[in-house]
């Protein structure tokens, strides 16, 4: 989906994971009309972090603080993430987005990242924006349409061969 804020999100390296105006159920702070969460589903922020961070001081959430920091600034947004103490629900607020799922294993799935995704942070603004919803995805609930039901094995013919 296009959109001038999912692009710069982009165009810095992560990725737009979803998006929901909150309600006060969902217990955002600072008063945000829209959350933008943000992360990483394949190479691009990897290797961006790996050009940039300074080894010898820098870990993977000072980075993204800073990466991230700036990028909030350039949108006129607040950034928050999950390493923030106290913790925010960064889950419930994926699944509030259209972000995923949970598994029957307790896990988020990601409609089209599925597990390999991980969010980042939180972008607040204080303005709310015209974005359509994600798709859903296919959860166990919604089963792909052209999924097979296959006979119990003894209903399968039997073509046994001798074995010499």
């Amino acid at each position: 989906m296009e959109h001038p804020i999912l692009n710069a999100i982009r165009n810095a390296s992560f990725t737009p994971l979803g998006w929901f105006a909150p309600g006060r159920e969902d217990r955002v702070p600072h008063e945000a009309q829209f959350v933008i969460l943000i992360g990483n589903a394949g190479p691009e922020m990897f290797r961006r972090f790996a050009r940039e961070r300074d080894p010898q001081r820098e870990k993977l959430d000072d980075w993204t603080s800073e990466a991230i920091g700036a990028l909030a600034r350039d949108l006129d947004a607040r950034a928050i993430f999950p390493f923030d103490k106290p913790p925010y629900p960064f889950l419930t607020w994926a699944r509030r987005g259209g972000a995923g799922h949970v598994s029957p294993l307790g896990l988020n799935i990601h409609p089209q990242y599925g597990l390999w995704h991980a969010y980042r942070a939180a972008l607040l603004f204080p303005v709310a924006f015209d974005l359509p919803p994600l798709s859903p995805g296919l959860t166990p609930a919604r089963p792909a349409p052209t999924s097979h039901v296959f006979p119990p094995a003894r209903s399968m013919p039997s073509h046994r061969k001798s074995m010499p």
